[in-house]
Order: C-alpha cells, then structure tokens, then sequence
C-alpha cells in the first residue's frame, strides 16, 4: 500500500489504473486468506476492497443515520454506482467468482 501511495505521488498515474491496480491486489490477499481458511483475513480484504470500489464508507454505525433509506433511494444509489465501467467490472468479477 505504501509503494502505491509513493507511485502516486511520484508520477503521473491514471487514478484507474492506480485504483484497479489495488482492487486486484486486494483480491489477491482475499484468495489468498480462503485457500488458507483465514475467514477473517478473507473477509477483511473483501470490506476493503468494497471501500476502494466506493461501495463501503468509513463511517462506523454509531454515526449512520438513525432513518433507513427508502426503496426508491436505495434503487437511485445503487443504479448510479451501477453506471460506473469499474463498478460493473467488480460486480462481473465477483458474480463470476460466487456462481449460483
């Protein structure tokens, strides 16, 4: 994470490349967790690959609003990340990776 942070900054990067770059590494780590049974490990890797892909925020649930949202909001929000190129490419990866 550090070397990614240092490349960062130290050129030129495409944010995408830099973002899907980590989202891989990331997955790797998650694999890598499951082929050694380390669910807590594997399911880490997983929440911080959902924060990278803008699925997760930071907030804990202490600091969630106390009102769910509704239907009709929730459908908005999901459809609007759905229309990100990278956010469809995760939800690809993972519906191929956890078939029916």
């Amino acid at each position: 994470m550090r070397r990614l942070i240092e490349s960062i900054r130290n050129s030129v990067v495409d944010p995408v490349d830099a973002l899907a770059e980590h989202l891989d590494r990331l997955a790797a780590m998650r694999d890598a967790a499951l082929d050694s049974r380390c669910i807590s490990a594997a399911v880490a890797a997983e929440i911080a690959r959902g924060r990278a892909a803008g699925f997760l925020d930071r907030r804990s649930c202490a600091e969630q609003p106390t009102s769910a949202p509704d239907s009709l909001e929730l459908v908005e929000r999901l459809t609007a990340r759905l229309a990100d190129p990278n956010v469809r490419a995760i939800v690809r990866e993972a519906l191929a990776a956890y078939p029916d």
